[in-house]
C-alpha cells in the first residue's frame, strides 16, 4: 500500500489523502484532462489524458 497526499506546495493546504493498494491513481494539473477509459475484459486500461496547451522540451529531454 501506499498513501497519496496532494497538497498545494504554496500554502501547505491538503486536498485530499488516499491509500491505495494494488490500484492506480492518475493525477492531472492545470488544463491536463482525463478524456477517455476504455476497458478491457483482461483487466487492462486505457487512460488518455489531454492536454490543449502546446507541448515544450524539458532540458535535457
Amino acid at each position: 500500500m501506499i498513501r497519496i497526499t496532494v497538497s498545494d506546495p504554496d500554502t501547505g493546504e491538503v486536498f485530499e489523502t488516499k491509500d491505495i493498494s494494488d490500484d492506480y491513481l492518475i493525477i492531472c494539473e492545470g488544463t491536463a484532462e482525463e478524456s477517455s477509459v476504455q476497458s478491457y475484459a483482461n483487466g487492462t486500461h486505457v487512460i488518455t489524458v489531454k492536454n490543449p496547451r502546446p507541448r515544450h522540451s524539458e532540458p535535457g529531454a
